[in-house]
């Protein structure tokens, strides 16, 4: 049951991060708002995960 728990959890941070990190949000227009170096880290990792997956697709797609 614990373990089910943990699943819908980190299920439901990938969906938020899904959803904050889209291509559409640009980490540069924050990132001078975030104070602690690893933080900004943490979340342009994830912008460019989300950048990257969308250029694939497109890629796939014969738009790009």
């Amino acid at each position: 049951m614990e373990e089910m728990k943990k699943i819908d959890e980190v299920h439901r941070a990938y969906e938020i991060c899904k959803e904050v990190f889209s291509p559409t949000v640009g980490i540069i227009e924050v990132g001078s708002e975030i104070e602690d170096k690893e933080e900004y880290e943490f979340y342009k990792m994830a912008h460019e995960f989300f950048f990257q997956k969308r250029q694939k697709e497109l890629i796939a797609k014969g738009i790009y």
